[in-house]
């Protein structure tokens, strides 16, 4: 058996097989002759996987290389893990099923440092060795780049080069080199000659070294460098960015189209690693940002945009950019979301574009509760202004706000925790008058390498437990406070600042059963303890605060940040002394920065020649109500569309497949009528859904549209579909119609039962014959009894193999209940493995008509023709 085939047989036994098939609209098959082969894998599971930007650049620009492909990998989920050990199935790519150590390169992306015991586990599943000085000439060359490679010591062991920085830069022409001389080199010679590369660092040519249980630096091999230095690309260009973002199968974690709006931020926030290790900032212009959002909706179909940034509201061109894209927005009905607010820099204008997207939260950090200790952090907040801010965004109708507050910053005291309860107090008064909700998310700080607080102390468990406990009790009723669990910061406070030693700390922690740490049902502290403990290492020996002399583990990486400056903020927040962000000063001239210079949209916006200038008018203040059309005045047609799902459908959910089908219709341009409110949706109605498992010949939709239906848009619509997806017919209605669900009463079904006759009939004819069968229904009990109308067994001459049995079934289905073939076997105890194995696949819809049955177009059923 094909190791695909292998796979497919075992998806229905997992929760969301869709994980698994790959094959998404944007993804990429390339022939594995004559080409460098990249996995790219992310040690989560695939829908925060797929979510992550930072990925799809990469896919994007290696893919881009005709010698070189990029296939994706995910974390499989904990019961697809469990049928990949018992059937020894390898870890596997998306794109064409290839396990993952016939590849040249494996790499990594590092975001959490709770994840770094997935990282283990996946080169466990994929038969790779997990040290790399025990992988050889077959092994690929296993690298990782992410926001945890800044301090990558605690993961060296496991990794044969780890990429820090840019990817854009030279991540290319690494990979090139290695395609190139992969077969002419010893591995250790290649190590060596890519230890030259910016950005490249090789663990095995620096030697840590140890005196008195304390990190006191590196032995380095001679002919590599010192320190090594973070690639920075100089400007955002368009080829970085994908025209077709891959588009989940199913539901993710950021599910929309994206583009970056800017990389690296200037304000200075002093416990922050990305506002350091990402600087220069650099902007794309508002008109690259908008064309590219443009093309990816065309494409894609999403009904929802936003942009990339670690802080959205110190755009310089945020103005420019509501301004062009609102005409569109409104056009398209699309919602449009603003990461990282800065909620006292929103004028009522932004208020009024965010305003389509009322069903996400909005979000705030003030981060602490008193103006000093913001001082402290370098966030000053206009407290007058964030108030004033709540309430205009409840006065705008969002009723749902969330808070983000750290606890266990320098030099905070119990006042500083008291003004977080003072700050909530306030909000509450106003959340209040509007009915709406608040929920705060206590967050306890944790020291980062390469920031101005990379030498403070960390607050322990027991300080951390003291203050969220004081935060919960004093709290208003009517707020909903989240804290972080502290174990969960303590940990990766040790892993952020420690050193290699921890190596041997993580793989016990693996070794003992500790993954899928990131999710708290799963997380299990008291292992990584345990494995601390095993090596004869103290939690206080990596949370302690350091002398600013002291080597630290990651001084091997020189991101371009003078270590002085780090030094001099720290001296400036104890001394709770402003820093200005960068844009408000000259870049250029600054001397503790050997980066290049930052990009701002607005000073290269003002400078092209040739660029319109933005004469309409912002205001701000109340706006004026558009008044709105009365539904009556629209007319509406209806037309219900008939379609086959088959195929790999059976691996869907129905609202995932109702995902599908509305993106499908906006890539189509139909005429899509909406729904009122402000959580407005398409006008869709459909026939009685099939769950997992299951394929149909006989899907129905009714389409509510506002004008006629060309056959263009039909065209378009099927084009837009994925494969398993067919039109088969449809009919303009004359009358609005009954929906669908309560029209249909039963439904023809066509099986397969991986059975004999004889026990299939046997079975099927205790069913007929009982009163009540109960069959467990996730969470519900349902009687399947009365869902079985009718079966045939078809003769010998017509089953499909000796396996199989054919079966005729006439089920239930509508408002009153839908019949579900496997159902019926599982009852009796058959196992889900093995009735699984068979198909399913619904033949038609029936309806009551005059004189008997018709399907949803009109057509006459005679029942006893087909059973």
């Amino acid at each position: 058996m094909k190791l695909f085939e292998q796979i497919e047989s075992k998806l229905l036994l997992v929760e969301k097989p869709a994980r698994y098939i790959g094959g998404e609209k944007g993804s990429i098959v390339k022939d594995h002759s004559a080409k460098l082969k990249f996995a790219l894998a992310f040690p989560e599971i695939y829908e925060v996987g797929i979510s992550h930007f930072g990925s799809s650049i990469i896919y994007n620009i290696v893919n881009e290389e005709f010698d070189l492909l990029c296939e994706r990998v995910y974390m499989p989920a904990e019961d697809m893990r469990n049928i990949m050990i018992e059937k020894n199935i390898p870890l596997f790519s998306l794109e064409t099923k290839t396990p993952l150590n016939r590849f040249d390169v494996l790499g990594f992306t590092l975001e959490n440092e709770l994840s770094y015991t997935n990282v283990l586990e996946m080169l466990e599943l994929s038969n790779i060795p997990l040290s790399a000085e025990q992988r050889d000439e077959n092994d690929p060359i296993v690298i990782a780049g992410g926001t945890c490679v800044f301090n990558p010591e605690p993961m060296a062991d496991f990794f044969d080069l780890f990429y820090i920085g840019d990817a854009e830069l030279s991540l290319i022409r690494m990979l090139k080199f290695i395609y190139r001389n992969k077969n002419n080199s010893p591995r250790i010679d290649l190590l060596r000659q890519l230890a030259q590369f910016d950005g490249i660092y090789v663990p095995a040519f620096y030697h840590p070294r140890y005196e008195n249980g304390k990190f006191a630096g590196y032995n380095i091999d001679d002919d590599v460098p010192y320190p090594v230095r973070s690639a920075t690309v100089d400007k955002l260009e368009r080829k970085f960015y994908p025209n077709t973002p891959i588009v989940p199968w199913i539901e993710s974690v950021h599910d929309r189209i994206r583009t970056e709006l800017s990389r690296g931020c200037g304000q200075g926030c002093r416990f922050c690693q990305a506002g350091y290790i990402y600087r220069p900032v650099r902007e794309q212009l508002p008109d690259d940002v908008i064309n590219q959002l443009r093309t990816q909706f065309n494409r894609t179909g999403y009904d929802e945009l936003g942009v990339i940034s670690l802080s959205a509201t110190d755009y310089t061109s945020l103005d420019e950019l509501f301004l062009e894209m609102r005409p569109w927005l409104e056009r398209e009905r699309l919602k449009f979301s603003l990461p990282s607010i800065r909620i006292e820099q929103l004028g009522e204008f932004a208020f009024e574009i965010l305003g389509s997207n009322r069903k996400v939260n909005l979000t705030f950090a003030p981060e602490s509760g008193t103006e000093r200790l913001r001082r402290v952090i370098n966030k000053p907040l206009d407290e007058e202004k964030f108030y004033s801010a709540i309430r205009s965004a409840f006065q705008n109708n969002w009723r749902n706000v969330k808070l983000y507050f750290m606890i266990g910053l320098p030099t905070e005291t119990q006042s500083d925790i008291q003004g977080i309860v003072d700050m909530l107090e306030n909000v509450s008064d106003i959340a209040r008058k509007y009915n709406a909700n608040v929920r705060v998310t206590i967050s306890p700080f944790v020291p980062k390498s390469h920031t101005p607080f990379q030498w403070e102390k960390q607050n322990s468990l027991q300080q951390l437990e003291q203050k969220e406990d004081y935060i919960r009790r004093n709290c208003p009723a009517n707020i909903q406070v989240f804290a972080r669990e502290p174990e969960i910061s303590v940990l990766e406070g040790i892993f952020a600042r420690g050193d290699r030693r921890l190596c041997q700390v993580i793989f016990r922690a693996w070794k003992n059963g500790a993954i899928y740490s990131a999710w708290n049902e799963l997380f299990r502290p008291d292992i990584f303890f345990e494995a601390l403990e095993n090596q004869a290492l103290e939690i206080d020996s990596f949370i302690h605060q350091r002398e600013i002399e002291e080597p630290l583990p990651w001084d091997i990486i020189d991101k371009g940040i003078d270590r002085k400056f780090l030094q001099q903020e720290r001296e400036k927040a104890y001394n709770e002394i402003i820093t200005p962000a960068c844009e408000e000063r000259d870049c250029e001239k600054c001397p503790y920065c050997d980066i290049p210079p930052q990009i701002l949209s607005k000073q290269k916006h003002l400078k092209q020649e040739g660029k319109k200038q933005y004469s309409e008018k912002i205001s701000y203040g109340r706006r004026v109500r558009k008044k709105q059309e009365k539904s009556s005045n629209q007319l509406v047609r209806v037309v219900r569309i008939k379609y086959s799902a088959m195929g790999r459908a059976r691996f869907f959910g129905h609202l995932d497949k109702m995902k599908i089908l509305e993106r499908a219709f906006r890539m189509a341009k139909f005429p899509l009528t909406f729904t009122s409110g402000y959580h407005s949706h398409p006008r869709l109605q459909f026939s009685p859904p099939i769950p997992l498992g299951y394929e149909s010949r006989s899907e129905y939709m009714d389409v509510f549209v506002s004008d006629i239906i060309s056959p263009g848009n039909l065209h378009r619509f099927q084009n837009a579909l994925p494969d398993f997806f067919n039109v088969l017919q449809h009919r303009v209605l004359p009358n609005k119609p009954k929906s669908l669900q309560s029209l249909v009463k039963m439904a023809l079904w066509h099986c397969e039962i991986p059975l004999p006759p004889d026990e299939v009939y046997e079975m099927l004819s205790s069913v007929s014959a009982s009163d009540k069968i109960e069959f467990q229904r996730h969470k519900k009990v349902v009687n399947i009894r009365p869902l079985l109308i009718k079966f045939a067994i078809e003769p010998e001459t017509k089953r499909i193999d000796n396996k199989k049995t054919l079966v005729k079934m006439l089920l239930k289905a509508g408002n009153d209940g839908s019949g579900r073939p496997m159902e019926f076997f599982l009852a009796f105890g058959k196992k889900l493995e093995v009735i699984v194995s068979g198909r399913y696949i619904r033949e038609e819809l029936l309806i009551p008509s005059d004189d008997g049955w018709e399907n949803p177009l009109g057509n006459k059923i005679i029942i006893e023709d087909t059973l």
